[in-house]
């Protein structure tokens, strides 16, 4: 790997070889799964090279031009593997930039970090064959089924080229980094289950702001691509895959994860009949420990609302997976896919159980209430103990009242849209973390020295728009039969808004 890699990795060079030095180092992997990790990365360069020197579909090269040709592909292929051996080596890093694929990002953290031969064996795959072969989880019916046999994904030409297209030209390293190999590993992984249901996913350009390019599209009865929009109970199209727990469990089973819990609340099912057997339903602080028992890791999916999150009050947000681990001392820590300044640890399973909570507890009057401060944990990289956005460490230097495509240069925003744990004032900016309050100002808003009607307004706005973001993108909407109850919530909050004019 050395002799392929050395002064031939631009601006991948550094980071890639002390990622090399990391991994060789960590007393945590076998020195067989060093040995065949490092092997598998070695064969795929050797594959892109053969390919650039021999041309497309030569034997043990690329059998695909998604990646370009001649020295294009050799670049193209070693900066995939920069950001493999990046992933390899900090797997609680893999983040999903302002993607909305959460959903595999999460599954993508857990197989690096239980299995980074697996890992790299199924990231060559999709690099040299533009397929994921997996565990099946559905039937012909598009119903959860047991023993399926395997099912082969193909991966769409849009998600290599958006890859290298956004990302291909910076370093694959560091927080906050959506690199080339975790897109084509996510494009892998969320095709192989979603194509079992009749669907398939890419990433197109952006085409305005606040759209990501991503879509889902219906696939043709032969199995071919169709270029029919997937769109939801009201006709919008879906512009991404969602964070659909069932489908989050299928893809664990489809990407080799094993000994990991998957974990929401009944209220987040979008399905109903049998469900995978490593998806556990959770209502309660007891459940999340009995799920998380003698379990590598786990997967929770929720409420992006939730005051966890937002470090402030609770609202209704968007649905959310995060990867979460069990501590010595029977607290959690949770790995957040929006950069380590959300990473957190010493958490209580019950902050976890509210979590699961999402608007359909809310509307049955099952709001989570708050814990004490310390149960939210502490920064896990030892930063400010603010929970949610913090200026100081995220990359997001400015807000934009649209969504913007990650381009990882200085000054750019990262905004996280739909999935993004943060409330916003009414001109979209992302409010901080309020002062605390006297015994007064709890008791009396509008004595809180910032003109109370106002404030309020504010905070009405910003759930107004939490909503609104909901039903104009259902692309993270778990359960569309809770539309209904989103426009009864928009219809009560405005008439707020109207008695404090």
């Amino acid at each position: 790997l050395k002799e392929l890699t050395d002064g031939k990795m631009g601006v991948n060079q550094a980071s890639f070889d002390a990622n090399l030095e990391k991994f060789l180092n960590d007393p945590n992997r076998s020195e067989q799964d060093k040995l065949d990790t490092i092997n598998t990365f070695s064969r795929t360069i050797e594959a892109g090279d053969k390919s650039a020197k021999e041309g497309i579909g030569v034997e043990g090269g690329i059998k695909h031009d998604y990646l370009g040709t001649g020295q294009e592909l050799s670049d193209n292929v070693r900066t995939i593997i920069a950001g493999g051996m990046d992933n390899a080596a900090n797997p609680k890093a893999i983040d999903q930039g302002d993607s909305r694929q959460c959903n595999a990002t999460t599954v993508q953290e857990q197989l690096f970090g239980q299995n980074p031969a697996l890992a790299a064996a199924k990231l060559n795959e999709v690099v040299t064959n533009a397929t994921f072969t997996g565990e099946r989880t559905f039937g012909a019916n598009g119903k959860v089924t047991r023993d399926g046999g395997e099912f082969t994904a193909k991966v769409p030409p849009g998600i290599f080229k958006q890859a290298i297209a956004e990302v291909g030209n910076v370093d694959q390293a560091g927080n906050e980094v959506h690199s080339a190999a975790t897109r084509l590993m996510n494009g892998g992984i969320i095709n192989q289950t979603k194509q079992q249901q009749g669907q398939w996913y890419t990433e197109n350009p952006s085409s305005a702001p606040g759209d990501s390019g991503e879509r889902l599209y219906h696939m043709t009865k032969d199995g071919g691509f169709s270029t029919e929009n997937v769109r939801d109970g009201n006709g919008n199209i879906v512009r991404g895959p969602g964070a659909d727990i069932v489908d989050v469990a299928a893809m664990a089973k489809g990407a080799g994860v094993k000994d990991v819990a998957i974990m929401t609340s009944r209220d987040y099912l979008s399905r109903g009949g049998e469900l995978p057997d490593n998806l556990h339903i959770v209502s309660s602080a007891a459940d999340i420990d009995r799920a998380m028992e003698g379990k590598v890791g786990g997967i929770l999916g929720g409420n992006s609302g939730d005051k966890y999150f937002t470090g402030r009050s609770d609202t209704n947000g968007g649905g959310h997976v995060v990867s979460v681990y069990k501590n010595g001392d029977g607290t959690y820590e949770v790995s957040d896919q929006y950069g380590n300044q959300r990473d957190r640890t010493g958490i209580s399973s019950q902050v976890l159980a509210n979590i699961t909570k999402g608007s359909a507890a809310r509307a049955r009057g099952d709001v989570p209430q708050a814990r004490p401060e310390e149960e939210y944990g502490r920064r896990t990289d030892g930063g400010s103990t603010r929970p949610g956005y913090n200026p100081s460490t995220d990359h997001s230097n400015v807000e934009y009242p649209s969504g913007t495509r990650y381009q990882n240069k200085p000054g750019e925003a990262v905004y996280y849209d739909r999935d993004n744990p943060g409330i916003r004032e009414s001109d979209q900016k992302l409010q901080e973390q309020p002062e605390k309050k006297s015994e007064e100002q709890e008791k009396n808003p509008d004595k809180d020295g910032k003109g109370g009607d106002d404030a309020r307004k504010a905070q009405i706005q910003g759930q107004i728009y939490s909503l609104q973001a909901r039903l104009g993108d259902t692309g993270n909407e778990i359960n569309s039969a809770l539309s209904s109850d989103i426009y009864s919530q928009i219809a009560a909050l405005k008439g707020q808004m109207a008695d404090l004019a």
